[in-house]
């Protein structure tokens, strides 16, 4: 739309004027000048994508039941999830220590041949990335939660050695004596990521039809995990019954 164009008159062509003829012509110069600022304003809207209002996650979380899980083409990217992170990692530890970690954890997912964000998720889950987290239900320690897993749980914030972050997260990729690892649990459950949380979180799967029945840990793990992976919340009442902690063998 093309503003108006305002002509404000000089004051020698007003003063013939009468008094009330003045006034009229002044009140008509502000009035015109109100609308070509309104028109200006109109010819120049706001662009909406600037604005900084969250995005409506697509789809919203659910809970996944029986043998759902997201498909990988809903996960987002390695970076959009790294984003979602930061805020709660940045709680707890340190930038260095933070960029040990992702570091580690894509290192380690290429060289077990796991996607980099299913153990990023994961992580999430098990310990929001922090590494001085205490054990699980007493007996998993570790960024994984890994039985006999190193950690930093006594550390003071920035003290806990890169070396002891790369260890806590093979701890839980590899696997240990105690606790059968994330590419172990992939390769032998016919490389679905679903099925792999489910022997990660349990220890093994007692209905392959059904990866919320557990004889030990968390029934919704799964479902947790595939909505981390869609960057979202996972919910809180999907009544897929208790969790039933490790028994720490």
């Amino acid at each position: 739309m093309r503003p108006l164009s305002v002509r404000i008159f000089p004051v020698s062509e007003v003063f013939w004027y009468n008094h009330c003829t003045t006034t009229t012509n002044v009140n008509l110069q502000i009035l015109l000048l109100l609308v070509a600022i309104i028109t200006l304003a109109v010819a120049s809207p706001v662009n909406l994508e600037e604005r900084t209002w969250p995005a409506k996650e697509k789809g919203g979380a659910k809970c996944y039941k029986g043998t759902e899980f997201p498909k990988e083409s809903e996960w987002l990217p390695w970076n959009k999830l790294v984003a979602k992170a930061n805020p709660i990692l940045n709680k707890f530890n340190t930038p260095a220590e933070n960029k040990h970690i992702l570091k580690y954890i894509q290192e380690l997912a290429k060289k077990y041949k796991l996607d980099k964000r299913v153990v990023l998720e994961t992580m999430m889950q098990e310990s929001k990335g922090d590494l001085r987290t205490k054990p699980g239900d007493g007996v998993t320690p570790g960024l994984l939660q890994a039985l006999h897993s190193p950690h930093c749980q006594n550390t003071k914030k920035g003290k806990c050695p890169k070396s002891k972050i790369k260890q806590m997260l093979e701890a839980g990729i590899k696997g240990t004596k105690g606790t059968e690892g994330l590419a172990k649990c992939y390769t032998k459950n016919g490389k679905k990521y679903g099925a792999m949380a489910r022997c990660y979180n349990s220890g093994n799967i007692i209905n392959p039809k059904d990866w919320t029945k557990i004889k030990y840990g968390t029934p919704e793990y799964v479902s947790d995990i595939g909505n981390r992976l869609r960057g979202l919340e996972p919910p809180t009442n999907c009544g897929f019954g208790n969790r039933v902690g490790s028994p720490g063998h």
